[in-house]
């Protein structure tokens, strides 16, 4: 019979996976990978066993003990080879046992399973045991009709995408056909067409464009639209030839892929292509496409696939939705002890007067009662006590955590809807993307955010820049020559305002000079040639993509640049010129050329470049082609591109021009990291000035100086570098960075032990000044944040004198703090700076203290423990312990770290001294921080101070940092959605983060707190009013309410009113709170929820159960009711008062309050004349009619009355008291107000 040869190789990797051997048919080619592979210094069984996988046109090998084989195969029966993906939490056999399993995480169900359990104990038994599920049963099937319509869209999307087409080489009929993605596995090879979706990772093996590039779009993986290349990797034989050469046949093909095991880093991809004749090639991420991008610009690719299905790096990634738990739902916990506590309390009491009652009933004046000679007053108190446990079991509210999912549901899509935080530049709205911790908004104590991109427009704009040690300051000369005035008659400055041209402008002595370079047709000077190398830096030291399909829109989004004359002249281009660039472009119009770039300062550089005619025409892997002014096209071999990574703070290209020798090394970066790489025959010691030994000033001297002032005016800078290298320099050093290339153990390491080898001794060209602008509404954010008692610590990446200038115009700093500047050389220096700085602050701190210590013991201003409709800040006795605020004491203060002390001072020998110090300051810059150093910030101050923390950031540097923080924010900005994708809330602007932290961060904790006091006081009402009828009644474990009523108390009575609260009550309306940012402290204190209050409110709830349980037995003390009756009376009465109760404690009421409010106290009289109505035969109580005979009487709606009335009488008082100060003390205000105008 005819097999399906697909379906033969599934089966024969599968079980080469489980059997961890190879077939044999295809043995061969694995064998000569082996023998002509000798040199690499793990052989293919070693590296197998250390789990690297091997894969060839036919054959794949994997490690025995896949990770992925045990978590897949045997749960979702999904091979690690096959391209089918599952998200689904359950499957129809899995779901019930494994939703139960997650949903009995929570202690409150366990307790309820035991009260089940307990009432199918005859003995003990104290209501129907089919009632006594229902709680049970409705919490665990609402949270499972959630769990399970959540799961059906995953499974809706799943289906959807493993059902999705793809083109995939059939060995059979040697041609490629359509195939499912879940049909295709690794090593197949597959063809991807334009504006197709990649179906897996796969490597680039042939393009149809030009140099083997295709282009493509990665905004599924992290967001950025802009294109990136994809190259096939490099060839270095005429073996290799054939895969951009015409039609590209699998069949042709082989090489056998040696690549390290799947993980989840995007960016980070290595391995090696083994050829028969020993050829080795080294893969990178650039020849990798994954799955998820999309492919543009490109008509055709084909590549081999390496990871399929869960995993490729896009699946590893997807960890689903974010889960966090939110400070208040932490804190339910102690809430849930204390109530068992109260709840153990009664049970024990009610136990104890068992055994009394028990021990002293049998006496003549109750001859009614059965006398059994076998009873125990020790044993019936024993079993009495798991009856109160049963009957009182309403003190733990069950429905607490499904009315919190609810409420903070509801809650994210008010939040979403706030057209105030949509920008609408971006038709970019709000988002949250966890559900959970809403109110962790509104306790926010820290805020930590990235600069560029985050506070500022990440819209880089070429200002001016330094070449040769040259100044060429644009339009910003008389700003550098007042600034410089300053600095040599003050020394120091703390903020200079400067006004900056919106659009690019020439320098005309720069100008001048590129003329002249034009007609004289050549380098004739060293200041000459500086300048054309600095250019030629800024046009090929990138990884700018030239884009030659620019669609209209785009040509119509592009900026206006024909004011200031910015646009690129062409007039002095000579005929074979231009002829040159019509046939690299297929047009002569230079200023159509459209770059893509994923960093702005690269497409800033290239664009001034541009504009003074250094123009990048095209790039491929291998070279770039450039235009100079002078020598018309040029066109270089790229060698090599060292990245940038943060640890280096630059990155580097190798290139030899064509038709020449000599190798070139070309590098931009940072400047600490520049000057430290420089030529040390020049005499600079970086930072200083320096000069040489006839007294004359360096050039890096010189360009150190203007860096500076770039800085102090807030630019952005960049050093442009080169150094020549002989060919034994390059000969040498290649041989090892190969190596490092082509390994797959530590590769990361040697790369970059290979990258700092060749970066040394370079000869500085000259720097940039790039500016990127706040964005509007910043300034005004930061201060409001600040006044609102938030610190806000800003982590950026940027020089000291650039952050300080910034913190300035960011209203992070004002005028009179005192800005404490630490910079330290060793760890040592570093700590002995800081211990003096933490001697000289708890100086200022106790002199403060001792002057103002009188006062500070009767002072300190919270939320009262009956809150009112008109808040007031007032004096309490009881309040939380406060955090001391050491920031507060002496002038304000804020500290600055640079890059290299911040290393110190994130060792733990000096780490505490660090905090001590920040704990002094408002406001924090730490400058030159790389993201695991941001991290590393957020977690000793989340950790050590125990504060609330909100990490905020644009790029994909700031992702450890956003996820760090107990909350994270993402802004959707122009360096990608990483940030986003990693963030708990995302949006458009900065400034949107005050109404959000103000605003909906205070009525969150504010709702949220005052439902999870309300619920507890309720259910300890109810519960403590069921102990009271026990005094009366013999503690016999007799339940006067029934228990389906017992039951809808919180299913049904009090539920909806509270919800209503929770997610529409407003406290104080959000313009009272933007204009009175103090009020914040109400979250940032937790003053709104303390055990305090909580105490307080079970107070009230032991104060008013008793009030109904005495009103109402002492109205029908006379009367001959029975048990049932009794039983509807207090249980009514209970319902009317708490209800009442949440009525006082309502500040902003809506139609909506009203109609849920009133609605449920008149469902709660329906429902039970309804109930009463059918005979529903319970063993214990039998209702029936027995509320309808009730009802019908007047002194049962005249207690209805009183009962609420006096049991609600203290609070009202205090609130009414309360409201009438408060509105005394604004009438007081407003009449001083008046009287001092008058005056």
């Amino acid at each position: 019979p005819s097999i399906n040869l697909m379906e033969y190789k599934r089966f024969e990797r599968q079980s080469l996976l489980k059997y961890g051997r190879r077939d044999s048919s295809y043995g061969s080619i694995v064998t000569e990978c082996e023998r002509t592979d000798r040199a690499i210094s793990l052989s293919l069984t070693e590296m197998v066993e250390q789990g690297y996988r091997v894969i060839s046109a036919r054959d794949v090998v994997l490690p025995q003990d896949s990770g992925f084989l045990s978590a897949l195969q045997k749960f979702w029966l999904i091979s690690p080879l096959s391209n089918a993906i599952r998200t689904t939490k359950y499957t129809l056999w899995t779901f019930f046992p494994k939703n139960l399993f997650e949903q009995f995480h929570r202690f409150a169900n366990w307790y309820f399973l035991l009260i089940i359990i307990l009432n199918f104990v005859p003995q003990i038994q104290a209501f129907g045991r089919e009632v006594s599920m229902v709680p049970l049963l409705f919490v665990l099937s609402v949270t499972a009709i959630k769990d399970a319509f959540e799961d059906l869209r995953r499974f809706r999307s799943d289906r959807e995408v493993n059902n999705r087409e793809v083109l995939v080489y059939d060995w059979d009929t040697e041609q490629f056909t359509s195939r499912l993605w879940r049909e295709v596995c690794v090593g197949d090879f597959v063809k991807l067409c334009i504006n197709e979706v990649i179906p897996a990772d796969i490597l680039l093996l042939h393009s149809t464009e030009q140099d083997g590039i295709c282009y493509i779009e990665t905004a599924n993986i992290d967001g950025e639209t802009n294109l990136k290349q994809r190259h096939v990797a490099q060839q270095e034989s005429d073996t290799l030839s054939l895969m951009s050469l015409g039609e590209f046949q699998p069949a042709v093909f082989n090489g056998a892929i040696y690549c390290e095991p799947p993980h989840s880093k995007i960016y980070d991809f290595s391995g090696y292509i083994v050829y028969p004749d020993g050829k080795r090639i080294p893969v990178n991420r650039n020849n990798l496409l994954l799955r998820g991008c999309v492919l543009r610009n490109t008509e055709a690719a084909i590549g081999i696939v390496v990871y399929a299905g869960h995993e490729t790096k896009s699946m590893l990634n997807n960890s689903g939705p974010r889960t966090k738990r939110s400070k208040l739902e932490r804190d339910i916990n102690s809430e849930i002890l204390s109530s068992l506590c109260i709840l153990l309390v009664l049970c024990i009491a009610g136990s104890i007067g068992t055994g009394v009652w028990t021990q002293h009933r049998f006496k003549p004046y109750i001859p009614f009662l059965p006398k059994d000679d076998d009873d125990s007053p020790a044993l019936e108190a024993f079993i009495r006590f798991w009856t109160f446990l049963i009957i009182l079991q309403v003190i733990i509210p069950i429905s607490l955590y499904i009315t919190m999912e609810i409420v903070k549901f509801i809650q994210v899509y008010f939040i979403n809807w706030d057209v105030d935080m949509y920008y609408a530049a971006t038709d970019t709205p709000f988002q949250c993307r966890a559900l959970n911790i809403n109110e962790d908004l509104g306790q926010i104590e820290y805020v930590f955010s990235d600069k560029t991109g985050t506070l500022t427009e990440n819209q880089m704009r070429f200002q001016c820049c330094s070449i040769g040690g040259i100044d060429f300051p644009h339009q910003l000369k008389d700003e550098l020559d007042g600034l410089q005035e300053v600095l040599q008659s003050q020394g120091t400055l703390k903020k200079q305002k400067i006004t900056k041209p919106d659009k690019f402008c020439y320098d005309c002595d720069l100008q001048s000079k590129i003329s002249n370079l034009v007609k004289q047709n050549g380098l004739t000077e060293e200041d000459d040639s500086c300048l054309h190398e600095f250019f030629v830096v800024l046009t090929i030291c990138n990884t700018v993509v030239v884009s030659r399909h620019a669609s209209n829109d785009e040509k119509a989004s592009e900026p206006d640049d024909k004011e200031c004359e910015a646009s690129f002249n062409m007039d002095h281009l000579s005929e074979s010129v231009l002829s040159d660039v019509e046939k690299l472009l297929g047009h002569t119009n230079i200023n159509d050329i459209r770059y893509e770039a994923e960093s702005p300062d690269e497409q800033a550089l290239v664009e001034a470049a541009r504009k003074y005619g250094y123009v990048l025409l095209a790039r491929a892997p291998g070279r770039v082609v450039i235009l100079t002014p002078q020598r018309g096209v040029v066109e270089y071999h790229v060698m090599h591109v060292l990245e940038f990574d943060s640890r280096r703070k630059c990155m580097s290209v190798i290139v030899r021009e064509k038709g020449t020798d000599q190798v070139i090394l070309y590098t931009k970066g940072a400047d600490s990291a520049i000057y430290s790489f420089l030529d040390h025959h020049s005499g600079l010691k970086f930072g200083k000035y320096s000069a040489l030994q006839d007294g004359t000033t360096t050039r890096a001297s010189l360009t150190q100086a203007q860096l500076n002032l770039y800085a102090r005016l807030g630019l952005r800078t960049l050093c442009m570098a080169k150094r020549e290298l002989s060919r034994q320099e390059y000969d040498e050093w290649y041989r090892t960075h190969h190596d490092a290339e082509v390994s797959l153990s530590n590769r990361d390491e040697l790369l970059f032990e290979s990258y700092i080898t060749i970066e040394k001794k370079l000869e500085l060209l000259g720097a940039t000044g790039i500016e990127d602008r706040l964005q509007d509404g910043v300034p005004e954010a930061i201060a409001g944040l600040r006044q609102a008692g938030i610190k806000v610590w800003v982590l950026t990446g940027d020089k000291q004198e650039t952050a300080i200038n910034v913190g300035y115009s960011s209203q992070l700093f004002d005028e009179v703090m005192d800005i404490i500047i630490v910079n330290a050389t060793s760890e040592e220096g570093c700590r002995e700076l800081l211990e003096y700085r933490v001697k000289e602050l708890e100086m200022q701190a106790g002199i403060e203290s001792a002057s103002s210590s009188a006062s500070s013991l009767d002072t300190g201003f919270i939320m009262a423990a009956y809150t009112t409709p008109i808040i007031k800040l007032a004096k309490s006795k009881i309040k939380p312990k406060p955090k001391t605020d050491l920031s507060a004491t002496g002038p304000p203060k804020a500290l600055v770290v640079d890059g290299a002390t911040l290393v110190f001072a994130l060792q733990d020998s000096v780490k505490g001294l660090f905090l001590e110090v920040a704990k002094y300051c408002k406001s924090v810059i730490c400058c030159r921080a790389t993201p695991l150093q941001k991290a590393q910030v957020v977690q000793l101050v989340k950790t050590k101070l125990n504060a609330m923390t909100l990490g905020i950031g644009d790029g994909a540097n700031d992702v450890s940092m956003i996820q760090m923080a107990d909350v994270g924010v993402g802004i959707s900005g122009r360096e990608g959605m990483q940030a986003v994708i990693a963030s708990d809330f995302a949006m458009g602007r900065f400034h949107f983060l005050q109404k959000l932290l103000l605003v909906h961060g205070h009525w969150c904790y504010s709702r949220l707190a005052r439902l999870i006091l309300y619920f507890f006081y309720k259910n300890v009402a109810f519960a403590v009013l069921l102990f009271w009828f026990q005094i009366i009644n013999g503690y016999s474990g007799s339940n006067p309410v029934d228990g389906v009523n017992l039951f809808m108390f919180n299913l049904a009575y009090t539920s909806l009113p509270i919800i209503v609260v929770g997610v529409a009550d407003q406290d104080l309306r959000s313009e009272v709170l933007m204009r009175d940012k103090s009020l914040y402290a109400q979250g940032r204190l937790s003053q709104i929820y303390t055990r305090g209050k909580f105490w307080i409110f079970m107070l009230e709830a032991f104060y008013q159960s008793l009030v109904v349980f005495l009103v109402a037995s002492s109205a029908y003390h006379l009367d001959v009711i029975g048990l049932a009756e009794f039983g509807f009376i207090i249980n009514i009465s209970i319902v009317f008062t708490v209800s009442l109760h949440l009525a006082i404690e309502t500040y902003h009421w809506t139609i909506a309050n009203h109609v849920v409010l009133w609605g449920s106290l008149i469902f709660t009289i329906v429902f039970n004349l309804v109930y009463c109505a059918i005979d529903t035969r319970q063993i214990f109580i039998d209702t029936y009619q027995v509320f309808i005979v009730t009802a019908s009487r007047g002194k049962f709606w005249f207690i209805l009355i009183l009962i609420p009335f006096v049991a609600l009488l203290p609070r009202y008082s205090y609130a009414t008291r309360d409201a009438i100060n408060s509105v005394l003390s604004s009438v007081k205000c407003i009449l001083l107000k008046f009287l001092s105008h008058c005056v």
